[in-house]
């Protein structure tokens, strides 16, 4: 008696892996946007405390 097997679909893993790590660009690239913008106010804050603060977005 022959039994006839169907291959197993193997997922497709590089397009998942290539949209992961194009999130994972834009997160890494957005908080050292941010952790600079924070040094910047912080920096400001300490040497000149009484001029207009920079704004912690700059718009």
């Amino acid at each position: 008696m022959l039994i006839m097997f169907k291959p197993k679909q193997v997922a497709d893993l590089k397009r998942n892996y290539i949209i992961s790590t194009s999130k994972l660009k834009i997160a890494h690239w957005s908080i050292l946007g941010f952790s600079t913008c924070i040094m910047l106010t912080i920096i400001a804050n300490i040497r000149a405390p009484d001029l207009i603060k920079i704004p912690l977005f700059i718009v």
